[in-house]
């Protein structure tokens, strides 16, 4: 989790992670039966090309096209939740009455901190999920896949200035 310094005077409001726990978007809804499609389509022509690699008759650019096939249809089906699923463990937000702060953890020791100052006057744009979820967007920080984001939302807007709220 994000550990950093406060400012002096400054107050925590809220930390916490993107949920991890149900990662499917609506795009996902397409890309996994596109996946299996094309997957059914790699496999069926790997063997296809293989009765053509056995018997002389050449076929290796079907051999080829049918690996890339299958390596596609497994990223579309598999490859991209994993990685989000990732990419939410190895993320914290942190909430303060001055600024929003987000940490990426990528391994060891490193970690990257985007901030956002309230004083800036940043624009904010929520997109609603499911179960009171959804990912907050605070100019160019996005807050994933959040838990309570009504409330959450509510702690950043009772920071802005009065004008821009």
């Amino acid at each position: 989790m994000i550990e950093l310094e406060l400012q002096p005077g400054e107050k925590e409001l809220w930390r916490g992670t993107p949920s991890s726990d149900r990662l499917l978007m609506r795009n996902d809804y397409a890309l996994i039966p596109s996946g299996f499609v094309l997957g059914i389509v790699g496999f069926v022509g790997f063997f296809v090309s293989l009765k053509h690699v056995t018997g002389g008759d050449g076929g290796w650019p079907l051999v080829v096209l049918s690996a890339v096939a299958m390596w596609a249809a497994w990223e579309l089906v598999f490859g991209h939740l994993i990685r989000r699923r990732r990419r939410a463990q190895a993320t914290g937000y942190l909430l303060t009455d001055r600024r929003l702060i987000t940490e990426r953890r990528f391994g060891g020791d490193r970690s990257a901190y985007s901030v956002v100052n309230f004083s800036d006057r940043p624009r904010i744009r929520v997109f609603k999920q499911y179960e009171g979820r959804a990912t907050i967007e605070v100019e160019a920080l996005i807050l994933f896949n959040i838990e309570g984001a009504a409330r959450v939302e509510s702690l950043i807007r009772q920071q802005l200035p009065t004008d821009i709220r």
